[in-house]
């Protein structure tokens, strides 16, 4: 019986079997932070993909949540912190160009999209660099939450021509890092999205900061990735481990190259070390390790 519920189980489960199916690198896996094993994030999409399984997930509260996001600033030498470090340095070598401006998106809803998004921004910024972070997410927007900043105004204010990028480009308490909000609630997202306002924007932010990061809604769901993609240098995949099935994996690379999108990587997130491995050891042991540093951090300051 549990050979035949394995073997009945199409969920992705390691970094190796997502690589083969994609056919492309996977540029970092983050190890799942969360003891309940629920979603990343508190919202989903009411539709498309994500609602067919919508029953299946359980959904974090608000404290569970925040402990992935942000947290390269709150837990610098957690595993996690380490994991998106690598993703930073990973995502530098993807291509053999300079990468200006990169989406993230994930096939569903809850993979962890938008913590990559905002972690990827702090961990670029605190190499030096002037960093923009865009919510592209023009139907359920959530970085003016973590980033505790009003949404009031934003990247809708500017494709409808009613103001200018300096007047909805705000500060964050990350030195380096800027946000470009989504906005208030548009009635034509994608119409939007494709207009010559949106290429007219991220030209004159290319010129003005060191790297671009634009958080978009579900490639699955809804066309808005696949268009913004097509602007940029490329788009980074986020998976959930042992959530996602292999032909969703597929379907949304698929999509993805057929509007001849360039995609950088994957990455898996929540993923389990005891379920791992080898990989799992390696993950398991840099937590030690680092803990075992602060423990000696502290006891030196004392």
């Amino acid at each position: 019986l549990i050979l035949l519920v394995h073997f009945l189980d199409r969920t992705v489960k390691t970094a190796d079997e997502l690589e083969r199916l994609l056919e492309l690198p996977v540029l970092a896996v983050i190890p799942d932070i969360s003891e309940s094993g629920g979603a990343y994030g508190s919202y989903g999409y009411g539709y498309g993909y994500g609602a067919r399984r919508k029953s299946r997930r359980k959904v974090l509260d608000e404290e569970t949540s925040r402990q992935i996001e942000l947290i390269p600033e709150t837990r610098p030498r957690h595993s996690v912190s380490e994991a998106y470090r690598s993703l930073r340095t990973a995502l530098s070598l993807s291509s053999t160009h300079e990468l200006r401006a990169v989406a993230v998106t994930s096939a569903e809803a809850s993979e962890g999209k938008t913590a990559t998004a905002v972690n990827l921004g702090i961990v670029m910024a605190q190499l030096g660099r002037t960093v923009l972070l865009i919510d592209g997410d023009l139907r359920k927007p959530r970085l003016h939450k973590i980033l505790e900043v009003s949404n009031r105004s934003g990247l809708v204010n500017y494709l409808t021509g009613g103001m200018e990028v300096d007047e909805i480009v705000l500060d964050t308490k990350f030195q380096g890092m800027s946000f470009l909000p989504a906005g208030p609630h548009p009635p034509n997202p994608s119409e939007l999205l494709a207009s010559d306002r949106m290429k007219e924007i991220l030209g004159q932010v290319r010129q003005r900061y060191d790297f671009v990061i634009v958080d978009t809604p579900p490639a699955l769901a809804v066309t808005d990735a696949s268009i913004m993609a097509s602007y940029l240098d490329g788009v980074v995949l986020c998976f959930r481990a042992n959530t996602i099935l292999r032909e969703d994996v597929r379907a949304c690379r698929n999509r993805l190259w057929l509007n001849e999108v360039k995609i950088l990587g994957a990455v898996l997130n929540r993923y389990q070390p005891q379920r791992g491995g080898g990989q799992g050891r390696r993950y398991m042991y840099y937590e030690a390790y680092a803990e075992a540093l602060e423990d000696d951090v502290s006891s030196s300051a004392a």
